[in-house]
């Protein structure tokens, strides 16, 4: 899977899951497709390119999240839709992040996610991606 497949303002945060004593965070989103995405010309259940996809995030060593005091009420099926997702490489001279290096040769990753009732920076070693 590549990130390059989906549009993420486009498309709506279903779920999240947080397991710390395995350094996981767990997205499952309702994504947009691009017309890159291999199964961009098929016609799925809702008509409108959208793919149910979790994003596992694997070697987490740093999680900032701030939620929306409106997300206990949320009457939607979603979480709300998704403002910003981007994923780069991390660099150590971001002064409010202290992380170790892995002693592996793995290089870390930054994430920055926005949505409307969740918005989180997350350093990790990779990332899963598969559809439902």
């Amino acid at each position: 899977m590549d990130l390059e497949w989906y549009l993420f303002e486009h498309s709506y945060l279903l779920d999240i899951q947080i397991m710390p004593i395995n350094n996981k965070l767990i997205l499952r989103l309702d994504a947009k497709m691009t017309y890159d995405h291999p199964r961009a010309g098929e016609r799925n259940d809702s008509g409108k390119g959208f793919v149910e996809i979790e994003m596992a995030f694997e070697g987490v060593h740093y999680l900032k999240m701030l939620n929306s005091p409106n997300l206990i009420n949320n009457p939607n099926e979603d979480i709300g839709s998704i403002e910003s997702l981007c994923v780069e490489d991390f660099h150590c001279h971001l002064s409010h992040v202290k992380v170790e290096k892995p002693s592996t040769n793995t290089s870390l990753k930054w994430l920055t996610f926005v949505s409307e009732m969740i918005s989180l920076e997350l350093v990790f070693e990779r990332v899963v991606i598969g559809e439902k």
